[in-house]
């Protein structure tokens, strides 16, 4: 098939077409009356036109402005189902199928092609045979000085309006979703220029939707923050990959407020980025939180070193995480040795096995887990002396959370009397 023999020559047509169409448009824009009429040498390029004609890339009238078709080649046959045979048995008018709101369309058209020998290309509707209507974009290529014979371009924008109206509906459905969720919403361009954000930025921030985001985060964004949101940003770019950051940005009211801002980037299929996504999610209150627990722990911690017992705590299955520093000093093993279950060769061995048998009992049940043991003192000293173990009481204590389950042990060891 010609089309398969000659690839692009729609898009390259379509392009040259768009090209004229705003040259066109730009002249008529500075006074097209002004315009003194120019007829292209018609025989000239009559034979190349009859070649283009027949060749059937790209759908081709050949007519008269009177209304008249004279022939059509297998691209408009496609296109519209009005075949060669129609057009030679004077069977096909241009006026009769054409539905009656573009008459007015071809008329300027036609008035166009008369005075200047060209007209600019627009769009009109053509009724097939079947019926049904295709929307197309017309082109008249060259007419006679008579009128009596000129070449159509016909570009079928059927498909692309039914692109169109995709890409408005997405758009449409993104913009819908942007503004139902809590979230701030924004797209920015592969340079970083804002192309939408949604209300809840004036909303959250005050800023005015005329005001890009680009112009705006960094007067919003804390100054301490500024230097790293801009070297994640900046690297994010530059490697094409999802960009994460906490960042602290001004409210409407003065104050500052933790957010998570995350950006995706669309990449068309050579890998270059066509724009990004992104969102700003209020966190202020899980930081908050997080740095009350930080703060706690601390003063945890603080206070587990200054009592004279052994503290240790562990996670909602009995893992051991931390010990104070009285259990450093009492047994004098190491934190590795300690947190890899090195604890339990410290346990007299006669008191062992009921000891982990209840610690796992305790951990099943979430009960508070109350018993007494033998714990050994130093060990890796040389000489053990007899009275190495010394009898402690252990108290393990779990934290529960809303849902009732055990979120934290806490525990003491207090030694008690002296071992044997």
């Amino acid at each position: 098939m010609l089309q398969e023999e000659r690839p692009g020559l729609r898009e390259q047509l379509e392009r040259r077409v768009a090209q004229l169409e705003d040259e066109l448009r730009r002249l008529a824009d500075d006074g097209v009356e002004e315009i003194e009429p120019a007829r292209p040498e018609y025989d000239e390029y009559r034979g190349t036109l009859e070649r283009f004609l027949e060749a059937g890339t790209v759908a081709t009238i050949r007519a008269n402005l009177e209304g008249e078709i004279t022939d059509v080649n297998e691209a408009f046959t496609t296109l519209t189902g009005w075949t060669k045979e129609d057009a030679a048995a004077h069977k096909l008018r241009w006026d009769t199928i054409t539905p009656p709101e573009w008459e007015e369309a071809d008329k300027n058209s036609v008035e166009q092609l008369y005075k200047y020998g060209h007209s600019i290309p627009y769009e009109k509707e053509y009724i097939c045979k079947d019926g049904h209507r295709v929307q197309v974009l017309l082109a008249v290529g060259f007419a006679d000085p008579t009128g009596q014979d000129c070449f159509c371009f016909v570009i079928d924008l059927s498909e692309r309006k039914r692109m169109e109206a995709e890409l408005k509906l997405s758009e449409a459905q993104f913009r819908l979703l942007g503004e139902s969720i809590p979230q701030m919403v924004f797209t920015v361009d592969a340079d970083g220029k804002t192309e939408y954000f949604n209300s809840r930025w004036q909303e959250i921030t005050g800023v005015q939707p005329g005001i890009g985001f680009e112009h705006a985060w960094g007067a919003l964004c804390y100054p301490d923050d500024v230097p790293r949101v801009q070297e994640a940003w900046d690297r994010a770019v530059a490697e094409k990959k999802p960009f994460e950051i906490d960042a602290r940005y001004k409210l409407k009211s003065g104050k500052f407020s933790w957010a998570l801002v995350r950006a995706m980037p669309m990449l068309d299929p050579d890998g270059n980025i066509l724009k990004w996504f992104g969102t700003l999610t209020d966190i202020d209150e899980q930081k908050r939180e997080e740095e009350e627990t930080r703060a706690s722990e601390v003063r945890f911690r603080t206070l587990a070193d200054a009592i004279p017992q052994i503290v240790w705590t562990a996670d909602s299955q009995g893992n051991i995480d931390f010990f104070n520093h009285r259990w450093f000093e009492y047994s004098g093993l190491t934190i590795e040795q300690s947190l890899n279950n090195g604890w339990q060769l410290l346990i007299h061995p006669d008191d062992l096995q009921s000891y982990l048998r209840e610690w796992k009992s305790a951990i099943r049940t979430g009960d508070t887990l109350e018993r007494d043991f033998r714990l050994r003192r130093a060990v890796g000293i040389k000489k053990v002396s007899p009275n190495s173990y010394r009898r402690h009481l252990c108290r393990a204590v779990a934290l529960h959370g809303r849902n009732g389950q055990v979120i934290k042990w806490f525990a003491t060891w207090t030694e008690i009397e002296s071992g044997r």
